[in-house]
């Protein structure tokens, strides 16, 4: 990140983000999640070394689950003064989902909605997405990626389209790889069947056999769906952040590759060193 970008304060960061022009965000926001799911097989399909890195969006590119949390809770203390808002902790106890906070339930049943009306107006909140800052290290790993001859084709992300153009200028004022923000069309309180389907059905069938897909997700049970499903096609990379540390074993179990993002670095590295070696512009 430059230093002007530091040392702007989250309000004018925000509305930066919020005003960039359609123009200037060529090649990470598509209209529609069928073109940019077209545009990111064609990135793909362009590399001659058969390899593309495909990326999360919350909590892998963006620092996401602080300011959500921070904004439902908001939400509910603007109706219900007394409430008392969900930590962190409180949230690893409920397997890292909101939706599987039971005082969450219950907050929204008392404001007259349900958990997923509630949830709905967050992920939308403009102010909070575009108030999220981008983990350095993932900026790292698309680095290693791309300077080893891998291709970053897209962003998959369980956000709808009704916030994919704010946060395809997210990761262009972040200076993240542009790539196709896709919205798999997911549910926020499970993604790993829709995150599955979307390789499956929607991308492998155009990629040749051999050509090898990189997903980085924070989310152990996509992984591992993604891991038991697809033979090894696509291999998921899983950054351990505050909200999946407590999935650690299941992902051991499961054979999947996981580590902080400065350890994926190095494991790219290590792991796969054609990746350093291969040709690329």
């Amino acid at each position: 990140m430059s230093e002007r970008a530091q040392r702007l304060t989250r309000e004018a960061r925000s509305q930066i983000i919020r005003e960039l022009p359609d123009a200037e965000l060529e090649g990470y926001y598509f209209p529609t999640a069928e073109a940019a799911t077209q545009a990111a097989i064609e990135i793909a399909l362009q590399n001659p070394n058969r390899i593309s890195a495909w990326f999360d969006i919350d909590d892998t590119s963006l620092n996401s689950e602080p300011w959500l949390r921070a904004r439902l809770n908001q939400r509910i203390l603007s109706v219900l003064t007394d409430f008392a808002p969900v930590t962190l902790t409180e949230l690893l106890a409920h397997g890292g989902r909101y939706f599987q906070v039971p005082r969450y339930q219950q907050a929204a049943s008392e404001m007259g909605l349900t958990f997923g009306a509630l949830w709905q107006e967050v992920s939308l909140d403009a102010e909070a997405h575009a108030s999220m800052l981008p983990f350095p290290q993932a900026r790292e790993l698309q680095q290693t990626f791309s300077e080893g001859g891998a291709a970053i084709a897209g962003y998959p992300t369980a956000r709808p389209q009704d916030i994919i153009r704010l946060t395809a200028a997210s990761l262009k004022h972040h200076h993240l790889a542009k790539a196709p923000v896709i919205d798999t069309q997911a549910s926020s309180a499970d993604p790993s069947h829709a995150k599955l389907a979307f390789f499956r059905e929607r991308v492998l069938p155009y990629l040749p056999e051999d050509h090898q897909l990189y997903l980085v997700d924070d989310h152990a049970s996509t992984a591992i769906a993604i891991k038991e499903a697809l033979n090894g096609r696509v291999e998921v990379l899983v950054p351990i952040v505050a909200r999946n540390r407590d999935r650690i074993d299941q992902l051991r179990h499961a054979g999947v590759t996981y580590g902080t993002l400065n350890e994926l670095v190095a494991f790219i590295r290590q792991k796969y060193p054609k990746l350093n070696t291969a040709s690329h512009e």
